[in-house]
């Protein structure tokens, strides 16, 4: 028995070594590459919303100043008055306010390390929005050096036809001008922000015109 046990294990090692060495037909022939069909690029990025809430304690208005255009600055709610002062602020207005501040507001100073509150709240839209940016500079390599104040983030034209005027968002690339004096031309690409936790994540889809 340990004499055919042999004699089996090396036929087995005969025919694998020869099946192994033998040239396959898809060794010899070069690799065809399909190119994608498509003029589309994808970005994506991770932004840490702890990170952008120490970054308005330190300095809230330089850092929304940096983040936002100046259109998106003036699209956001009025800032509301000392006496008019929600006790339960959105993230807009809360931004709104914080936009006018060089430093961090008594009001809101107060518990300001907790992730909760006005402050966590502009911190969680914001970063949604740091990431958006980062996502559609990446989504469009073609077009160069792009920063955060060269991309708005909006709603859909067709924006009223979704439940409180809120459609998808969408981000409105800023493109060089062709020649000098030429009116500023925008671009859109599709995009998606999602909160989870401490972080926001954003896809944005690109495309080369």
């Amino acid at each position: 028995m340990p004499l055919l046990r042999t004699l089996r294990l090396a036929r087995c090692s005969r025919a694998y070594s020869s099946a192994s060495s033998a040239p396959s037909a898809s060794s010899s022939a070069p690799t065809k590459t399909i190119p994608f069909p498509h003029p589309l690029h994808v970005g994506t990025d991770l932004c840490s919303t702890v990170r952008i809430h120490r970054l308005l304690l330190k300095s809230p208005a330089r850092f929304i100043r940096r983040v936002l255009t100046p259109r998106e600055l003036r699209e956001l709610p009025p800032v509301p008055s000392a006496d008019a002062m929600p006790i339960i602020m959105a993230p807009r207005t809360a931004i709104s306010y914080l936009a006018s501040a060089e430093t961090m507001p008594s009001n809101l100073a107060k518990g300001a390390e907790q992730e909760e509150g006005p402050l966590w709240s502009a911190a969680t839209h914001l970063a949604g929005r740091f990431a958006a940016k980062e996502a559609a500079i990446k989504a469009h390599p073609h077009i160069p050096s792009l920063t955060l104040q060269s991309i708005r983030i909006g709603r859909s034209h067709d924006a009223t036809e979704h439940r409180n005027n809120s459609g998808p968002p969408i981000a409105y690339i800023t493109l060089p001008p062709a020649a000098e004096g030429d009116a500023p031309t925008e671009q859109e690409a599709r995009l998606s922000i999602s909160h989870d936790g401490k972080y926001a994540t954003a896809v944005c889809i690109g495309f080369e015109s």
